[in-house]
């Protein structure tokens, strides 16, 4: 089964060759015209913040990382709900299926495939409600992540459209210089 992680996570942009994992970022290694102000850390700070945050998810001043993590984090969130509600569903089965073949023999019977389906309908019907709700609970789940994802998908393609025009912005100014939209196939420029 595929999982709502294994949809490929958008990539770290790295245009500044003279990046370091190891030298801290320094804010006077940037000009004044690229200083960005810290976002605000409380969400009123962040709701009465300017008209330009983008409420899904503002990002970090200088790695522009936070959309991509919460977007990684809202997918390891419907996985962990999914997991752990197979795993309990599963054990409840097991258990109980144990329960169920143990009663049987004790009253002499042999457990057949016909006596297990008595079971296996019995086992459904009990567990209807929570189906159910598990059902819904997932389609909203993965509604809810198709934006994020959408996101995710335009600024991967965004950042491969820039490496194949020669990176940056400046690419992209030159593509719209010349006509060419962002949502067309051909990136050669």
């Amino acid at each position: 089964m595929v999982g709502a992680c294994d949809i490929p996570a958008p990539g770290f942009p790295h245009t500044n060759p003279g990046f370091s994992y190891t030298k801290p970022l320094l804010l006077s290694d940037v000009t004044a015209s690229e200083q960005i102000p810290r976002r605000p850390r409380r969400i009123s700070d962040i709701l009465t913040g300017p008209g330009e945050v983008d409420m899904v998810s503002t990002p970090d001043p200088v790695s522009n990382l936070r959309s991509e993590r919460d977007w990684r984090l809202l997918c390891e969130r419907v996985d962990k709900f999914n997991s752990d509600f197979w795993t309990e569903n599963n054990t409840k089965f097991i258990t109980e299926k144990i329960a169920f073949e143990e009663d049987a023999r004790s009253r002499g019977e042999t457990v057949t495939p016909e006596l297990l389906s008595v079971f296996y309908k019995d086992f459904l019907d009990r567990a209807y409600s929570r189906q159910t709700a598990y059902n819904r609970r997932w389609w909203r789940e993965n509604l809810a992540m198709l934006y994020p994802g959408f996101k995710a998908s335009v600024r991967n393609m965004r950042r491969a459209m820039m490496r194949a025009r020669g990176g940056g912005s400046a690419g992209l100014v030159q593509a719209q210089a010349k006509g060419i939209k962002f949502w067309e196939k051909n990136v050669e420029i």
